[in-house]
């Protein structure tokens, strides 16, 4: 999915670049002059075969396959078998990578040929050759210079068919205490601006080095905005971090707790702790807001604070290094209260959800001006379930039916005094979903599509994912959410009420803009931190997996999908299974990759094709389901070894049933991907022609593939299901999205919610 329009996906035609021999175009359809194409939809025209670069329309393939332009021409239409391109496939260095000048630089390289042999392979320096090696393992050594440079390698196969790498950027510098990415007087970027090669820019924080022109020039930033756009690698190199070369401190608020309540007239005991990994930390600085309360020298980091007003207040810490560059802590928030007694719920958290028939432990603080407490009273929806009177204050509670509950205590003191806390909200979900389901994607944007409050979305939506949240700028793994036209507690109360309807809301994450990247255990620790602090801030049932373009990728060598050994993927892993171990497992997880991520690992296993496969697989138990986009997609291989074309019943039977009935990745019969159950699998399909730029199925048409999948049904189609009985408890239909379809008169919830309500 995506925010701006019609959604870019990933090349879904599984094909190495290269010179192309006779091209197979049997369910290829023509060029349409009026039609829109994205990035990776092949088409045929004049007998030539075409795949789009980016999204474009009315661009003439004939006349616009040049280089930088937007087509790619795939060669002529011709039977299939012809001979296969070789793949190449650059495995060192790494990208990014700095090395010192003069230094020999090891360059390795893998090649294979699925009907012949590999004659030798090529290597490139900044488009130059430097070296060719006959035999495997494929390697050359470099000598390296000062600058930013670009390496590829080139196979060619025993028929003089070629293949090329990806282009891979790295480093070299002649000061090991300045490297390239200190670049910080490079413009900005600008999308439109005509850049040429070894430009450099800066952007988001970082700095980058254009590698090919063309695209860096293009006003397409969805595409190629250096460290955003779905396909920025392909035109630029990161070279770093904007650094002036010191780094900042940090610092963090050690006391008072986050949400503590203290008592006017008590000295407020300010604490934090601050560091500097390349100095010292001269001062740490504390505020109230944006009001100075006061300012230390000296470790431990602290300040008395007196006569703080009654009331809320929002408190943070700055620390200042040798070198002057500050850092302000994450906030707390407290408040001051002058009553005699102050009280609060410290768990659950509010919008908290848990399991029907599970006890839920509620923990409470109290204190009173004259330090005695005689009790403190539970109560859900108003009724007293019990009382303590000794601390730590704390009551179990066991629901017993679903739906939203509101928890208070009561402290009161030995002189009689008492004070009620700040109500908490509790959620008590039934723990699954409704047998079938009809899921829509809703737009926290507006495209053209318009935008619509959740509370005035159809009640027949069994599932709402909000689209989307993303990385902050800079980030791709620290995620926010930012409400569109409303405020946040808008949004929060519009989620309420549409629960309260009996609707799930959950975030989805990603979608075709954003790139999310967990490279790293501290990429991973930030994406967990960030998500569960979002997911329980606003009260969602869970969230959604949609990460498209350069998000997920298998990297060299990564050929087992039970045991992957790509950062990008196990840390997604990991931190999907610890978002959901902080609700207690008490929260949705759904996924909507696209073909190329998850059917593309039928014919082929590597980089992006397939790339979802080892994610899907260690998250089986904790998948409520999953619906793959059946659009934006090419031509796809069915378990039969025939391939079908998307707006299809034999497209949508053939790919649900290889999520259904499990298929061998990349051939292999020994590498079989096992079945899903049928209650995990559903289908995604866009809600309207305009929604899509492709893919779209008329209501008859889905009909026909639905009551095949779950009944056995035959509609006459090509595809014959391996299980010829179907499979009964197939989950259900998704739609990109809610707003088209409301566009679009609701045609897709008012045919498909009756249909399925009906199987």
């Amino acid at each position: 999915m995506i925010k701006q329009g019609l959604k870019a996906t990933a090349i879904a035609a599984l094909i190495a670049a290269g010179p192309a021999m006779a091209y197979d175009c049997a369910g290829l359809s023509n060029w349409d002059a009026a039609a829109v194409y994205v990035g990776g939809k092949t088409i045929q025209h004049k007998q030539n075969a075409y795949t789009a670069n980016w999204w474009n329309q009315g661009a003439d393939p004939e006349a616009h396959s040049g280089q930088w332009q937007e087509w790619k021409a795939e060669g002529a239409c011709g039977a299939a078998g012809g001979n296969q391109r070789p793949t190449a496939k650059l495995t060192s260095p790494g990208a990014g990578q700095t090395f010192k000048v003069g230094a020999t630089v090891a360059i390795n390289a893998e090649a294979a040929d699925a009907d012949g042999s590999v004659s030798n392979v090529a290597f490139f320096v900044d488009g130059a050759q430097i070296a060719q090696d006959a035999t495997a393992p494929y390697a050359a050594t470099w000598t390296a210079t000062v600058g930013a440079h670009t390496l590829k390698v080139v196979a060619t196969d025993d028929r003089s068919a070629q293949g090329e790498s990806t282009t891979v950027s790295i480093n070299v510098s002649d000061d090991d205490t300045q490297p390239p990415s200190s670049d910080c007087d490079a413009p900005q970027y600008s999308a439109g601006t005509t850049y040429a090669n070894g430009d450099h820019v800066q952007n988001l924080g970082r700095v980058y080095e254009c590698k090919v022109g063309g695209w860096c020039s293009s006003s397409a930033a969805w595409a190629y905005e250096p460290g955003k756009g779905l396909y920025w690698e392909q035109a630029w190199g990161d070279l770093g971090v904007c650094s002036d070369g010191n780094a900042a401190p940090t610092v963090s608020l050690s006391n008072p707790a986050d949400g503590a309540i203290i008592l006017s007239g008590t000295a407020i005991n300010l604490q934090a702790n601050a560091s500097d990994s390349d100095g010292v930390v001269t001062e740490v600085s504390f505020y109230d807001g944006s009001n100075l309360l006061g300012s230390t020298v000296n470790t431990p980091y602290a300040y008395e604070w007196l006569n703080a007003p009654v009331g809320q207040h929002t408190l943070t810490a700055v620390a200042k290094d040798d070198g002057g560059k500050p850092t302000t802590s994450d906030s707390i928030t407290i408040t001051v209260s002058d009553e005699a007694v102050a009280t609060a719920i410290t768990s659950p958290q509010n919008n908290a959800r848990v399991t029907l028939g599970a006890s839920v432990s509620i923990n409470a603080s109290a204190s009173s001006i004259n330090g005695d407490i005689a009790k403190v009273e539970f109560f859900v929806n108003g009724t007293s379930i019990s009382s303590d009177a000794s601390a730590p204050y704390q009551s179990s509670w066991t629901p017993n039916v679903e739906g939203q509950y509101q928890l208070t205590v009561t402290a009161t003191d030995k002189d009689g005094y008492n004070a009620t806390s700040a109500p908490i909200l509790v959620t008590v979900l039934g723990g699954k979903t409704s047998d079938r389901v009809i899921v829509g994607y809703w737009h926290n944007f507006d495209n053209g599509s318009g935008f619509v409050r959740l509370p005035d979305v159809s009640a027949d939506w069994d599932v709402i994912d909000v689209a989307f949240a993303t990385p902050k700028l800079g980030s791709h793994s620290d995620m926010e959410f930012s409400p569109f036209q409303i405020t946040p507690a808008q949004m929060k109360a519009d989620i309420a009420a549409v629960q309260a309807r009996g609707q799930k809301v959950i975030i989805s994450i990603g979608g075709a803009e954003a790139v999310v990247k967990l490279t790293d255990a501290n990429a991973e620790q930030e994406f967990v931190d960030s998500m569960t602090a979002l997911i329980r801030e606003y009260g969602f049932d869970g969230f959604d997996i949609d990460l498209e373009g350069s998000s997920l990728s298998l990297d060299a060598g990564d050929t087992d999908f039970k045991n992957p050994k790509s950062p990008v993927l196990t840390h997604l892993i990991s931190a999907s299974k610890r978002i959901i171990g902080n609700f207690g497992g008490n929260l949705m997880l759904t996924m909507a990759p696209e073909t190329y991520y998850v059917q593309g690992g039928f014919s082929a296993y590597g980089g992006g094709s397939g790339a979802y496969l080892p994610v899907i697989h260690a998250l089986r138990n904790e998948l409520s389901f999953i619906h793959v986009q059946h659009y934006n997609s090419g031509c796809m291989l069915g378990l039969d070894g025939k391939c079908y074309s998307v707006s299809t019943a034999d497209f949508h039977v053939a790919m649900a049933e290889m999520l259904l009935a499990g298929f061998p990745v990349g051939g292999n019969a020994n590498n079989r991907f096992p079945p899903l159950p049928a209650e995990k699998v559903a289908i995604g399909l866009p809600a309207s022609a305009s929604a899509a730029g492709s893919g779209y199925t008329s209501p008859s048409v889905v009909h026909q593939a639905v009551n095949y999948l779950v009944k056995g049904q035959s509609f006459g189609g090509s595809y014959q299901l391996q299980n010829p009985d179907g499979y009964p408890g197939f989950k259900g239909l998704m739609t990109w999205s809610i707003n088209w379809d409301r566009v679009n008169n609701n045609e897709y919830l008012k045919n498909h919610k009756p249909f399925l309500n009906g199987l």
